[in-house]
């Protein structure tokens, strides 16, 4: 069989064309030798183990060798050579074993056996001595063969396995592997079977490491394309039998893991390639050998993350990141390389290394590789292969969070904020003195954001930098100096008197000074009562508020001390001691406070917690819309309106005015023990000890005959979700509001729950029959809520009761007026107004509707005012007169109010230019269709002054026409100037002028395409002895026979609609235009 081999390879020309050149042929020697063992080589499948070589070859006297070995195998030492599994081929079954020939000369370094003797020889079959049989033992060919005769008293059958141990062999002076022929019974055959034999040199002590361990990945059978493996790479200065080196690596997290040396593509001379897992970062490995001098102490690893390999198919591309260390990988040992930019531009060149299959390149120290940019890499063997490179940007940067850090005792924190372009990669933050020495480190992950933290607690000062090492590609970043000093602190009180009513929870604020944590010391031996609260600042606002409550606090709980705000926090400390009384409460009375900054610290600052007696004050019951029900997060958002009528459906508010009882809210929360989580059931649970009772019982008045009352079953409306509770100490407020759309009322039995006016309370006791009901129109309810004498709240023996009372209306609501008819005009602004007996606050929707021949819908959203009224705008300037439409209220039934789109109301005014003294000013006419004023500006009106401008107002003139209209002047002219007329209407029906008082809300002027109905004139101010003023005689009103004159209507003051009761907006929108009408005609 014929076996040729060579490789292809595009090398690169140097004149920046690509592909490179042309195609070569690696060339061989020509020498016997080569050639017998290339053909040996493409004939035979190797396996190397424990240090013995394997064959299989042609039809032969010998089949099979299995191995050939030298004790000692030191080049140039007299040896005992030992040739294992000579086995005979079937040619010789059922022969006789006449002679073994050992042939070193087919070796390029041959064995000398000229003084080996037949005493030096042993011969065995199958383990069994057949060295009797020898004959003879003779040396030829220069001594490099030697031939043993048998007497052929052997029997050879396939499957024996002959053994030879020669003395007395001189070694080669060469080390390396070197061929051997044997060949059994070779008179008959000369055919004979190759093995190899190993000599070494023989070097005294350990053998050196020529070049330093490198980690790296690569693919062993030279095509990337299947993936790559990792490994560790070892020089020698020699030769090392892998069959018993032993070699152990340590990962940058301290674990230590065996790894074996392979057999592989990538293997030299004087090298040992180890297969590894991953490795980054810092790494050592150690490798020793059993059996020879071999221990090379811990080695440092150099780890790369990439790999720039030589491969057959060539042109593959690897991307790797500016600045990590880069493996370039050949399996041609030594080989150099050379570098290129995108240009072709020549930028550096390197080699392997001795005995080395790999090299590294420090793309961070490279000063011609930058991010960005793809770059050649071309092998330099005979076979010229092309790679390529491609840098990216990892972008790596730490910044420190502070870089002025200082504590008052124990430790700082310093942190720093790491940042990459790449996302989820593990980095190795380490804390670094100014000397560079680490003190501590952690491993970290950027996040999905590209970011992450890491802090560390320093407890000396000095400077310290935050050194960021990418633990896959060994890129580092480093933050500036970072400056930790100690320095005093300092804690003192926000106030010198913090006062809490007896039961309540406390609030004493402590500010801190360069200072994190305090300690709040409350009491004194006189009080028979002494507790230490450690405060933590955890927000680092340089303040604390500490959280004290004066019930549980009195036993010491730790539920007892917390912090306001979340990230503070406020602990009892181990030198809290309290008093032994079996009380609940702490006594009303004055506590000493102080604070320092350790627990046995001197004092930073005093103060007094002055706990004072509490007191029941009153119930104050009100509604609020159902949609606001459950909407507020704490009490002081709870909006109301205090009535004793509740709407059904609406939220029944009780405001209680009550002290002492949320120390016992707040534990109730906080104890872990119960299932109590919300003020809800913390209140429930007040109501069943009996502590706290809220009753809502109907009124005997209004109970049926035969029937029990009704009353409000809280723990059912809570389960209903129909119960909120609000309690704030700050204003001694509780709130207790019921949804009664969805409330439990069940019936009570009278003996047990006595009317208020019995007792001053009712007792709560078990006489509740579970039969739900509703509340109805008219039902009417007593409130009481009271605390227990039983409980030590209550300084005296008799219960504190507060109570009020109030009655269930149906939801109804009515529309203003006139006639019983809703009337508007066909215009825009037009209110609708109505009152009803919904919440204040609630959203109302109002609808007006017409059919036949003018059918229309219009809708507006209105909110029901304090005083229960509601009013919306409506534009109806698409609809005609006198037609006819229905308005009612969404939600809210028999609601339905005939309405009318009635004729607007017009107006007409004439004035003269004048002169009087300043102080009246006459209006020639006036037609004013449904009554009301003429008022009189001046000339700031256009300037848009709409009340300021107002200087006078007539009186209140009837419907129809008048005339010689007198204004006395509220505010006179002192100078000549210019006055506007402009007809108001009295949309309030009061006959009084209310357009300024009321913001332009009420009597708004009558109105014409939108503007104010107005006329302009002169006016002449004469003063003193010559002063000639015009006649103004009285108003002369003239009944309104439904004609305006028009001799006397200047052009803007014509007979069109005008608008009455329109708000204020447009009654200014009205007035604007007025005051540009007026500059016009000026």
């Amino acid at each position: 069989m014929s076996v040729s081999a060579y490789a292809v390879y595009a090398p690169a020309s140097r004149n920046g064309t690509s592909p490179r050149g042309t195609t070569n042929k690696p060339t061989m020697t020509d020498t016997a030798t080569k050639v017998r063992s290339l053909f040996l080589t493409a004939l035979m499948v190797v396996s190397v183990f424990g240090g013995t070589v394997a064959f299989a070859g042609t039809a032969a006297a010998a089949a099979n060798v299995d191995s050939i070995t030298a004790d000692p195998a030191t080049v140039g030492d007299t040896s005992t050579h030992t040739v294992k599994g000579i086995a005979p081929s079937s040619n010789e079954d059922s022969s006789s074993l006449n002679g073994i020939v050992i042939d070193y000369s087919v070796g390029s370094a041959p064995a000398s056996v000229n003084n080996v003797g037949s005493g030096d020889v042993t011969v065995l079959k199958n383990g069994t001595d057949i060295t009797s049989d020898v004959d003879g033992v003779s040396a030829s060919n220069n001594g490099e063969t030697l031939t043993i005769s048998l007497g052929g008293n052997t029997q050879l059958q396939t499957g024996d396995n002959v053994t030879v141990v020669a003395q007395n062999v001189e070694n080669p002076g060469s080390s390396g592997d070197f061929d051997v022929d044997v060949d059994l019974n070779p008179q008959s055959t000369n055919d004979p079977v190759t093995g190899t034999i190993t000599y070494s040199t023989g070097a005294e002590g350990n053998a050196e490491v020529t070049q330093g361990p490198v980690e790296f990945a690569a693919e062993t059978d030279g095509d990337t394309s299947n993936g790559q493996e990792n490994h560790i790479e070892v020089v020698f200065d020699r030769d090392i039998d892998k069959s018993d080196v032993q070699a152990f690596v340590t990962d940058q997290s301290g674990q230590t893991t065996q790894i074996t040396a392979q057999a592989s593509s990538l293997e030299a001379d004087n090298s040992l390639i180890f297969n590894t897992s991953d490795l980054s970062g810092d790494a050592t490995i150690v490798v020793n050998s059993t059996s020879t001098d071999l221990d090379t102490g811990e080695l440092d690893v150099t780890t790369t993350s990439s790999t720039v390999q030589r491969t057959s198919t060539s042109n593959d591309n690897t991307t790797a990141f500016d600045g990590e260390q880069v493996a370039i990988v050949s399996t041609t040992q030594g080989e150099g390389f050379e570098a290129f930019d995108s240009n072709d531009n020549f930028l550096f060149s390197r080699s392997l290394g001795s005995n080395s299959v790999v090299a590294v390149v420090d793309s961070g120290s490279q000063s011609s590789l930058s991010a960005g940019e793809t770059y050649t890499v071309e092998f330099q063997s005979s076979s010229g292969t092309t790679e390529y490179l491609t840098l990216r940007n990892l972008g790596l940067t730490a910044e420190a969070d502070s870089t002025d850090v200082t504590y008052q005792s124990g430790s700082a924190a310093v942190s720093a904020t790491i940042e990459s372009n790449s996302a989820d990669r593990q980095v190795v933050a380490t804390l670094l003195d100014s000397n560079g020495g680490e003190v501590s480190s952690q491993t970290v992950t950027i996040d999905g954001d590209g970011a992450v933290t890491a802090e560390f607690d320093v407890s000396s000062e000095g400077n310290y930098t935050v050194e960021a090492e990418d633990v896959n590609t060994g890129i580092t970043a480093e933050t500036d100096s970072v400056v930790v000093s100690q320095v005093e602190g300092a804690a003192s009180f926000s106030n010198s008197v913090f006062s809490v009513d007896r039961g309540d929870v406390a609030e004493i604020t402590v500010d801190l000074d360069n200072a994190d944590t305090a300690y709040v010391n409350i009491g004194s031996a006189d009080v028979n009562y002494v507790v230490q609260v450690e405060v933590e600042d955890g927000n680092d606002d340089g303040e604390v508020t500490l959280e004290f409550n004066t019930r549980s606090g009195a036993t010491g709980s730790a539920d007892a001390v917390s912090a306001a705000a979340d990230d503070d926090s406020a602990s009892f400390s181990e030198k809290t001691t309290t008093k032994s009384s079996n009380n609940y409460y702490l006594d009303s009375a004055s506590y000493d406070v102080n604070v320092s900054l350790s627990q046995d610290g001197a004092e930073e600052s005093v103060a007094t917690l002055s706990v004072n007696e509490r007191s029941t004050d009153g119930i104050t019951i009100g509604t609020a819309p159902a949609s606001e029900f459950g909407e507020a997060d704490n009490a002081t958002d709870v909006e109301y309106t205090e009535d004793s009528t509740i709407a059904a459906g609406d939220v029944l508010v009780h405001e209680v005015s009550v002290s002492g009882v949320y120390g016992y809210v707040q534990d109730q929360i906080a104890d872990d023990s119960n299932d109590i989580d919300t003020a809800e059931e913390a209140l429930l649970e007040l109501n069943s000890l009996g502590t706290v009772d809220l009753v809502i019982l109907q009124t005997s008045g209004t109970t049926d005959a035969n029937e029990d009352p009704k009353v409000v079953d809280l723990a059912a409306t809570n389960d209903a979700d129909a119960l909120n509770v609000y309690a704030d100490d700050d204003s001694n407020t509780l709130f207790v509001n019921v949804d009664t759309a969805n409330a439990v009322f069940d019936r009570a039995d009278r003996d047990t729950y006595t009317d208020v006016s019995d007792n001053g309370g009712f007792t709560d006791g078990n006489g509740v029959s579970d039969v739900n009901t509703n509340a109805e129109t008219g039902d009417e309810f007593d409130v009481s809520f009271t605390i227990d004498s039983s409980d030590s709240l209550v300084s005296g023996n008799e219960d504190e009761t507060v109570s009020s009372s109030f009655e269930v209306v149906e939801q109804s609501a009515s529309f203003d007026t006139d006639n019983d008819e809703v009337t508007v005009q066909n215009t825009e602004g037009q209110s609708i107004s109505g009152t009803t007996s919904v919440a204040a606050g609630t959203n109302l929707t109002v609808r007006v509707r017409a059919t036949g021949d003018s059918p229309f819908l219009k809708t507006t959203e209105v909110t029901v005012q304090e005083d229960g009224t509601f009013s919306g705008t409506f534009d109806f300037s698409d609809v005609s007169e006198n037609v006819s439409f229905t308005a009612s209220v969404r939600s809210i039934d028999d609601t339905e109010t005939d309405g009318v789109v009635a004729p607007a109301p017009t107006a007409s005014v004439s004035i003269s230019d004048q002169t009087t003294d300043g102080t009246t000013v006459t209006v020639e006419s006036a037609s004013l269709s449904e009554g009301g004023f003429v008022t009189i500006h001046d000339g700031s009106l256009a300037d848009g002054a709409v009340f300021d401008s107002v200087r006078g107002t007539s009186a209140y003139l009837e419907a129809g026409s008048s005339s010689d209209i007198e204004v006395s002047l509220d505010a006179p002219y002192e100078s000549d100037g210019t006055v506007i007329a402009m007809p108001h209407m009295d949309t309030n029906g009061n006959e009084a002028y209310d357009f300024v008082s009321s913001d332009g809300a009420e009597d708004g002027p009558y109105t014409a395409d939108g503007a104010a109905v107005t006329d302009r004139a002169s006016l002449t101010v004469e003063t003193g002895e010559d002063a000639t003023p015009t006649p103004t005689p009285s108003p002369s009103p003239t009944p309104d026979d439904g004609e305006t004159p028009t001799d006397e209507t200047p052009d803007t003051a014509t007979d069109t609609p005008g608008q009455p009761g329109f708000g204020a907006a447009l009654a200014i929108v009205a007035l604007a235009g007025a005051a540009l009408l007026a500059l016009r005609r000026e």
